[in-house]
Order: C-alpha cells, then sequence, then structure tokens
C-alpha cells in the first residue's frame, strides 16, 4: 500500500520534487513510511486551514441574514447541510454554536499544525545527525 501511495505521490508531485524524493531515497535518509506521514501532515495542515478560514464566511452570513435560518437555506446547499447535521445531532444553529465550531476547527488546526511542524523538525534533526555521521 505505501508503495502504491508512493508512486501516487511520485505521479503528482512537480518534476524537481521527484528528483529530490529520488535523492533522498537513494541515500536512504528516509523511508517511505517516513515520507508519507510528513506528506499527509502537511496535506491535512492546509485542509485545515481551509476549512476553519472557510467557516468564518457562514458565521458573517448568519449575522447578515439577522439569524434567519429559512432564508439561509433557501439559498445554499452548505446551510442546508449545516442544518442536517445540527439537528442530527441535536443542537441549534446559532451564534454560539457557529463561534464554537469554528474555534474548534481553528484550535484543531494550531494542534495539527504544532503537529506537523514538530514532526519535521524531528526528522531534520535525524537527517543532520545521519548525514555528519556518514560524513564524519
Amino acid at each position: 500500500m505505501l508503495r502504491d501511495l508512493a508512486r501516487l505521490a511520485s505521479m503528482t508531485l512537480p518534476k524537481e520534487w521527484r528528483g529530490h524524493v529520488r535523492t533522498i531515497r537513494a541515500m536512504n535518509l528516509l523511508n517511505l513510511r517516513e515520507l508519507a506521514v510528513s506528506g499527509s501532515l502537511i496535506v491535512s495542515s492546509t485542509l485545515m486551514e481551509a476549512f476553519s478560514v472557510t467557516m468564518i464566511l457562514p458565521l458573517f452570513q448568519y449575522i447578515e441574514k439577522n439569524r434567519d435560518i429559512a432564508a439561509l437555506t433557501e439559498t445554499s446547499t452548505f446551510w442546508k447541510t449545516l442544518a442536517a447535521i445540527a439537528e442530527a445531532v441535536h443542537a441549534p444553529v446559532s451564534l454560539l454554536t457557529l463561534s464554537l465550531v469554528v474555534l474548534v476547527l481553528i484550535s484543531a488546526r494550531q494542534a495539527i499544525n504544532y503537529h506537523s511542524y514538530m514532526y519535521l523538525v524531528r526528522l531534520k534533526q535525524r537527517i543532520g545527525k545521519d548525514l555528519s555521521q556518514r560524513l564524519f
């Protein structure tokens, strides 16, 4: 499975990045698992960034329409979905719940960014140590 993922990534990466990945793999600096984890952390960090910023717009729409859910659900599929999710979890769609969703998404984004950053720093430090041990 990891090999299939690596093959897929090699087809989607820019040409110059593919050369870097080949060099890293040829020097045995990282294994496929580490490449996959670092790539997935970066992608999930980017997706959480998009979701957390995107959820601010419905908050402003809710305020603009004077908290009228019926008017919002008529104009947008997103609001229909949001209202259905709120109904499924028995939570009212209010300024408080929308603000809490935005807060949770921003907090999750920060946690993923921190985890991603720390993982990449550990990899960089280990690669630097491995290279210095090989050279000296």
